[in-house]
């Protein structure tokens, strides 16, 4: 019995039996027959067109799950066979066509071991082979040259250390084709291919022999930098920020980066502009998103300059609504009467839940046909659950499909006269661009949301952005109502909102609790203390379902992955489980869906529970739905005992735990924290000292954002 090990073993050896085989992302499980083994051995990976009869050096380790002991592969190289009978099953199993098991057994029966040298330098012989003609004799050729480019193809790229996974989406993204981009120009790869950054590319680049000064490389860098600036909420990046920020990545000279920024240019991939005075670089794409935005935002008010009959409705029917509205609320519905486009924005307590119902009444009640939407799947299902209209995610909205692309769009709009869309601060500048331009012109659009919850997760600031222009009617409701003011989560939200401390008193019919630690280990303990004995005696609650862990950040000791895997051991340490990465997945397991799949009727935020797990494939359950994933789709989930407080948007949990500690320095900040209360619905504890509280309610706009919005929306609605 072989014993786990970090570094990569070497079998080699023959595919014996293929046991389970995805043809889309090539994973696959199969029985290898390895050299000095008595027993087949069970290998897991990635294999590109992998057949019983193959001869294969694979490397990587020895893993213990469900299954037993199995291999999972990290690389591998085919090998030719060289006996018989090995040869005989390759040609049989049915990877070169034209070729099952009879003409197999002629074809090796009559060249011997010399069969691949006469097929591959001298293959009019087939000819001789009974029952062989020139037609199949032409297939089995085309078919053996194809897969000998596609070997010699995957071999090649496995050459500079890429993994099997990229070389397959390489390879995937441009077929024959691979080797010679990969040759002309490498980074090629990080525009293309998701998962192939910068640096991979630079690695290749360097052995391929490129000059470490090359204008290809400059350009490379400087895409990379404007990208890995985007992902953290900047749509441009200014001119002295850029050259910083490549220049710690490689060291180019300012001629250099100008060089590489001209041709850039050129290309139509970058833009460069000005936004007040200042030189702004923007990705050719934000740009066009933020202009499209200012272009979309004056078609829908312009058109209600020229339509004269929009629908009024009297302060006296308002006043007859069975909810007595106070002045900002009532100003609310009144807007959605008279503006076209409009803000309701305000903090928790405040009533923008029964505002905006009584927003769609008044709307419905006026014979407009009111589309209710969200960023995501949760923050959809929590808006439908609390107005009682059906509400859809952006994305469905708008009809997304495989390939990317919203159906609705300019040319084919939705159809509607009044959309409300809720959760507004996580909408991201490309996205509001896209929802924009699915509003009818006659429709009219309603921008709900915390202007101080995080922003997006993507590039933009949309709510802030639009307040901020100071063109765009808004209401802000800030009067807290009594049960709000009977909440110390709501009380104490709206204190950290105002950079005050919060008021803890941590009485035992309070909602809001403190417990004061600063070392790590400790508040792990602490956690596990809470969730699996504490809370649950003293409330009655599940320490799983009810129970939500956020923090800041992914990595660290408190981090979300590591926190994560502390408490599966501490409530599904046993079981089915399957590995994936360095994560593992076992039944009972909470887990969250991170990206929006339509096919499967799972959404960016939902969670669910693992219910079994079988040789190809794990079932999830999402309130009562049951959602089938094969091994290949697993990047799609993470454990979600605990999550960072972005991920958590627009979401609400009956209990809420927050562990802040120094080690969160980098992304502490008030809206971090604000954040973080705000999600819990009926108790919060958080884990800090007051040194480390302060340290977040002090700091505000940790993340602040480049963004040009707000200037364009009043340079335009201005003039």
């Amino acid at each position: 019995m072989k014993v786990r090990t970090k570094q990569l073993m070497t079998i080699k050896g023959r595919v014996e039996k293929i046991i389970y085989q995805n043809e889309e992302n090539h994973y696959c499980v199969f029985r290898f027959q390895a050299e000095e083994e008595l027993e087949t051995i069970t290998v897991n990976g990635k294999f590109f067109n992998i057949h019983a009869g193959q001869n294969m050096k694979i490397e990587g380790n020895f893993i213990f799950n469900k299954y037993g002991e199995q291999f999972k592969a990290e690389n591998y190289k085919e090998l030719k066979p060289d006996k018989l009978e090995d040869i005989e099953q390759y040609l049989a199993s049915g990877i070169i066509k034209g070729v099952g098991p009879v003409f197999a057994k002629k074809i090796v029966e009559k060249f011997h071991e010399q069969t691949f040298e006469i097929i591959e330098n001298d293959p009019d012989r087939l000819l001789a082979v009974p029952g062989i003609g020139y037609k199949k004799a032409e297939l089995i050729i085309e078919s053996f040259k194809k897969q000998k480019a596609a070997q010699e193809i995957m071999m090649f790229l496995t050459s500079f250390n890429i993994s099997m996974a990229y070389a397959m989406k390489i390879y995937k993204t441009y077929g024959s084709k691979s080797k010679e981009i990969l040759i002309n120009n490498p980074y090629q790869l990080a525009e293309d291919i998701v998962g192939i950054g910068f640096f991979i590319a630079d690695k290749i680049a360097m052995e391929l022999g490129f000059l470490e000064d090359s204008n290809k490389r400059g350009q490379a860098c400087v895409l990379f930098t404007l990208r890995e600036k985007s992902k953290n909420g900047h749509v441009f990046l200014r001119n002295k920020e850029l050259y910083q920020v490549v220049k710690q990545y490689i060291p180019f000279s300012d001629d250099q980066i100008e060089d590489a920024l001209e041709t850039l240019v050129k290309d139509n991939k970058v833009v460069i502009t000005k936004i007040e005075q200042e030189i702004a670089i923007y990705l050719k794409y934000l740009f066009d998103c933020e202009q499209g935005v200012v272009e979309e935002i004056i078609r829908i008010i312009d058109h209600a300059k020229k339509n004269t009959q929009i629908h009024t409705r009297s302060a006296k029917k308002i006043k007859e609504d069975r909810i007595k509205y106070n002045d900002k609320q009532q100003e609310a519905i009144e807007y959605s009467n008279s503006k076209k486009l409009f803000i309701m924005t305000g903090g928790p307590g405040t009533g923008k839940t029964t505002t905006t119902t009584g927003i769609i009444n008044n709307l419905i009640s006026k014979g407009h046909q009111v589309v209710l939407a969200a960023p995501t799947g949760r923050a959809a299902k929590r808006l439908s659950q609390v107005v009682g209209y059906e509400a859809k995610t952006i994305h469905r909205l708008l009809e997304y499909n495989k390939d990317g692309l919203f159906l609705k769009n300019r040319g084919n709009q939705l159809e509607g006269t009044a959309f409300i869309i809720d959760e507004a601060s996580m909408i991201d500048l490309p996205l509001f661009y896209s929802l924009l331009k699915g509003i009818p012109d006659k429709a009219i659009l309603i921008l709900v949301g915390d202007v101080d919850q995080l922003p997006a997760i993507g590039p933009g600031n949309i709510l802030k952005d639009l307040l901020n222009s100071q063109q765009i009617p808004s209401v802000f409701l800030e009067e807290i109502y009594r049960q709000g003011l009977n909440s110390k989560i709501v009380t104490n939200a709206h204190l950290i909102n105002k950079k005050k401390m919060p008021k803890v008193e941590n009485n035992k019919c309070d909602d809001f609790f403190q417990i004061k630690e600063a070392k790590d280990e400790k508040i792990l303990d602490i956690l596990i203390d809470l969730c699996n004995n504490r809370l649950p005696k003293s409330y009655g609650i599940d320490p799983v379902d009810d129970i939500q862990l956020l923090v800041p950040m992914k990595k660290g000791t408190l981090g979300s992955k590591n926190i994560n895997k502390v408490m599966q051991n501490v409530f599904n340490p046993l079981g089915k489980s399957i590995d994936y990465g360095d994560a593992i997945f076992r039944i009972k397991d909470k887990v969250i869906q991170i990206k929006n799949n339509y096919e499967k009727n799972v959404f960016n935020g939902d969670i669910g529970f693992i219910t079994d797990i079988h040789s190809d494939e794990i079932l999830v359950d999402y309130d009562g739905m049951s959602v089938s994933y094969d091994y290949g789709e697993l990047e799609e989930l993470q454990l979600a005992y605990c999550l960072t407080i972005h991920k958590s948007q627009g979401s609400e949990y009956k209990v809420v735990i927050m562990p802040l500690a120094t080690q969160h320095y980098v992304m502490l900040d008030k809206n971090i924290l604000y954040t973080g209360v705000t999600r819990a619905k009926d108790l919060f504890i958080l884990i800090a000292t007051d040194k480390v509280l302060r340290m977040a309610v002090s700091k505000e706009n940790a993340n602040s954002r480049n963004s040009g919005l707000a200037f364009l929306v009043k340079i335009a609605l201005e003039s």
